[in-house]
């Protein structure tokens, strides 16, 4: 077993390749499995590194109604963005049609009632490693 150190991962959206070699021995020594070893390697993309929530949108308005509010993070060519809101009751908060989908690094938001809301984005590479970053908004 291997366990993985930090100082063993590539920088944020970058490659390492690690090579184990695996032995085998034959336990009793009456055989059919004759001692052996081989390389193997394993390559590790590691996951993207997503910076705060940004973009301009206020994360201190939420005392009375807002719209238009917009968020992002860097944008990362063929990575997916997964964006929540939590907090408030339903319809509390509404996402602008054409925003916040997999592929946008961006949201717009409406803040319908005041309230205290988490904005949270997940994002993941084409391997589906998954960083996120939530905000608080009161």
């Amino acid at each position: 077993m291997y366990t993985i150190n930090a100082a063993d991962l590539a920088l944020p959206d970058n490659f390492t390749t690690w090579t184990f070699t695996l032995t085998s021995n034959d336990p009793d020594g009456a055989g059919p499995v004759l001692p052996a070893s081989d390389n193997m390697n394993i390559t590790i993309q590691t996951g993207p590194h997503t910076p705060s929530i940004g973009g301009g949108g206020k994360t201190d308005m939420c005392i009375s109604a807002a719209s238009g509010q917009f968020y992002s993070v860097p944008f990362h060519l063929n990575n997916r963005y997964n964006w929540s809101v939590s907090g408030g009751l339903p319809g509390d908060v509404t996402i602008l049609p054409g925003t916040g989908s997999l592929t946008q690094n961006f949201i717009v938001l409406n803040f319908n009632n005041a309230g205290s809301y988490t904005l949270k984005v997940t994002e993941e590479t084409p391997r589906f490693l998954q960083v996120y970053i939530a905000q608080e908004m009161k």
